[in-house]
């Protein structure tokens, strides 16, 4: 099934700093990031099968007993990042073309990085999953060191 998680950015700068997503913001639904208690900060994460790999659904609006039974979203809830243009949104499905709906979980010290492992050729895409606190905003970013967003804390609920 998966684990209930809320991401919090580690970033440099003051601001809110847990990942959020809006699933109800119109065709696909806005991601930023928000206060640990503002609506849309829990997740599902749920593992695809391979070492590392999962998928990450906003929760906001469900509880524990919706997704015991198979479900379908009317609304965009799956984290999708976009490698393209490093935009990060919610999609309604995992299925392609919505590649960026897988992410790549490491674990640095006690922190957590997030790779977006979506296909297409482009190149030097980006790929890191990137908060800045200060706007509270969320993108994806190259993989450098220098994006101190880029580091998450993973707090179980």
């Amino acid at each position: 099934m998966g684990d209930f998680v809320r991401l919090k950015c580690r970033g440099g700068g003051n601001g809110k700093r847990y990942l959020s997503g809006d699933p109800f913001s119109g065709d696909s639904g806005t991601v930023s990031l928000r206060s640990s208690t503002a609506p849309g900060t829990l997740w599902l994460r749920r593992s695809l099968g391979v070492a590392g790999q999962y998928s990450l659904t906003c929760m906001e609006g469900w509880d524990a007993f919706d997704i015991l039974f198979p479900f379908v979203f009317d609304e965009p809830r799956y984290l999708d990042g976009n490698i393209f243009n490093g935009e990060v949104k919610l999609s309604t499905t995992t299925e392609p073309p919505f590649t960026g709906t897988r992410w790549f979980q490491q674990e640095e010290d006690e922190a957590r990085s997030f790779r977006c492992l979506g296909t297409g050729e482009v190149v030097d895409p980006a790929r890191m999953l990137d908060g800045w606190v200060d706007k509270g905003t969320v993108q994806l970013r190259p993989d450098e060191d220098i994006f101190t967003g880029r580091m998450w804390t993973v707090e179980a609920e």
